[in-house]
């Protein structure tokens, strides 16, 4: 009966027995050991997450609001500046027509006067009180109170003062 009583203890894991078993090359394999679930937050952590969420949500909400009113502040200037230059590039390009426009004039009493001067030259005067009454309002200033002085002469017949005054209306035009 020993026999058999020694024979149960040593099967039996829990006898107390210390017991070297041999595995003959075969590894023991342990059981797994269950890891232990992640931790359940308390309700008071989940409402204050939820909590600190709404709050980031409204202060998105603000800053998008306020990002949008800055936005629109910008295109207003954008748009002031953008009419501020066009008007600049109107104002230039109407003064470069200005130009062009005096020069054309200019060109056109000079060679009015020129053509006028050489037919003095030869004593014709039919053409030149039209040709001087379209090229005075063409004429600066000083070139047109020339050609006046000169229209008055040519309607006396008085050709040297013609002549004299169409000379300086043409150094006055250019």
């Amino acid at each position: 009966m020993t026999a058999w009583l020694l024979l149960a203890l040593a099967a039996a894991p829990d006898a107390g027995v210390p017991l070297t078993a041999r595995d003959a090359g075969v590894a023991v394999v342990e059981p797994a050991k269950k890891q232990a679930a992640a931790p359940v937050a308390p309700n008071a952590e989940v409402e204050k997450l939820k909590k600190e969420v709404g709050e980031l949500r409204t202060r998105v909400t603000e800053l998008e609001s306020k990002h949008a009113e800055e936005l629109s502040k910008l295109s207003k200037k954008l748009e002031a500046l953008q009419k501020v230059v066009d008007a600049a590039e109107e104002r230039r390009e109407a003064q470069e027509e200005a130009t062009e426009r005096k020069r054309a004039n200019s060109a056109q009493v000079q060679n009015t006067l020129n053509t006028a001067l050489t037919q003095l030259t030869t004593g014709n005067t039919s053409n030149l009180e039209g040709w001087l009454r379209s090229a005075e309002p063409l004429a600066s200033p000083d070139a047109a109170k020339l050609i006046s002085i000169a229209r008055t002469a040519l309607a006396q017949s008085d050709l040297v003062a013609a002549r004299q005054a169409l000379v300086f209306a043409l150094a006055a035009s250019q």
